[in-house]
């Protein structure tokens, strides 16, 4: 078969050199046979450029039909082969670019179909190669967190009002006194909330929604003190460090476990015996610039799906952020939560789909950021809050 004058090493080469194209051997060849122009591959069997590649397919699929002004000779290069495309046309031919091998955009659009499922394919082969056994230590860790997420979180939702006549600062609950049952630490048992509970119509102050508010922040305060410190590597943090997590994270931590009772239908949070909404966030004083993200937030973490070791990890990472202000032991905090983003992944992968968890630890994380952003609005949203209302607990954390 005879080489295209094109083709040849020689030319190319010369080519090359003039135009300080050539850094190895194989630059040689990656010239557009048409043009001269940086070639990207073989299309429609010959070597060309992205340009002569569409040139060439518009032409055979419209059946265009050209005429050179001239002598049917025109040099075709990479300044000029606008100028003639009669001329470019059969320079395409002549160097080989077949019409037979254009697809028809149905071919097209199925052979782009099935590079996607290959793709696809391989990317859910890949995810079970990296299918991880958990460990009998992170296994251990897991069970810890959703036991205590279980006990602070779920079987208390409808028991929410809070001892006013007895109020717990932070300080006291990063005691020594944390290794003391809950019900120690609460200074009440559960039949005492229950009697104490605004909810009962024995207050007169039951009927007032920001009071209702105000009792359910400062039990979710106490219960995400409470689920911290039944994580063994919280225990073990400065009391100043465990004071500054728990401040930070209150906000973020409470949003994450309140989505569990998130109905993205009515956009109502349901706790038990009461529900509150927008129209309860609008009547306590808060701003639509402040309710529009956090409803956004939670609906979009709702529709994960998530379950109740998902949740507890999620509020674990968001307790354990090694950015805080104030911070003591950045470090040893930053290896707890790479520590528990590691347990959180294994989890994913050993109990999702493939197709599932590819996603799913990637979506999960971009929730942390989105978190720290609403808690930075929520702080300049409380201020304007009516804070004769707030318990002392609430005053600490958002002072």
């Amino acid at each position: 078969m005879e080489i295209p004058a094109e083709l040849d090493t020689s030319t190319k080469a010369a080519s090359c050199v003039s135009n300080n194209n050539c850094n190895d051997e194989d630059d040689e060849f990656k010239i557009c046979v048409v043009c001269g122009d940086k070639a990207t591959g073989f299309h429609f069997h010959a070597m060309t450029c992205e340009g002569c590649k569409g040139f060439f397919r518009r032409t055979v699929k419209m059946d265009l039909q050209f005429t050179c002004p001239f002598t049917s000779t025109c040099a075709i290069t990479k300044k000029n082969r606008r100028h003639c495309q009669a001329c470019r046309f059969q320079k395409c031919l002549q160097m080989g670019m077949r019409s037979n091998l254009i697809m028809s955009d149905e071919a097209v659009t199925a052979r782009r179909e099935r590079i996607k499922e290959r793709k696809e394919n391989q990317m859910l082969q890949d995810v079970e190669t990296e299918r991880m056994t958990l460990t009998p230590q992170q296994q251990e860790r897991i069970d810890c967190l959703v036991k205590a997420h279980q006990t602070c979180f779920i079987s208390n939702f409808p028991k929410f009002a809070i001892l006013r006549d007895a109020p717990q600062q932070i300080e006291a609950f990063c005691s020594p006194s944390y290794l003391q049952p809950l019900s120690d630490v609460c200074s009440a048992d559960p039949g005492q909330w229950r009697h104490m509970s605004y909810l009962d119509g024995q207050h007169s102050v039951s009927s007032s929604v920001i009071t209702q508010m105000a009792e359910l922040g400062t039990f979710m305060a106490r219960q995400v003190i409470n689920f911290a410190k039944e994580i063994p590597e919280f225990r073990l943090l400065l009391i100043e460090d465990q004071i500054t997590l728990l401040k930070g994270s209150a906000f973020e931590v409470s949003q994450i476990v309140a989505n569990m009772t998130f109905n993205t239908q009515t956009c109502m949070w349901d706790y038990g015996n009461d529900q509150f909404g927008i129209k309860d966030a609008f009547d306590v004083g808060c701003h639509l610039w402040f309710i529009e993200p956090v409803i956004k937030f939670h609906k979009n973490l709702r529709t994960l799906e998530l379950s109740v070791a998902e949740y507890a990890l999620m509020a674990a990472l968001a307790i354990f952020a090694p950015d805080r202000p104030g911070l003591t032991n950045r470090d040893n905090i930053d290896q707890v939560q790479e520590e528990m983003a590691a347990i959180l992944k294994g989890y994913i992968n050993n109990t999702r789909s493939a197709r599932d968890s590819r996603m799913l630890f990637p979506k999960l994380l971009s929730f942390l950021p989105e978190l720290r952003s609403l808690s930075e609005i929520h702080g300049k949203q409380i201020l304007l809050i009516q804070q004769e209302f707030w318990t002392p607990l609430l005053k600490e954390i958002f002072s």
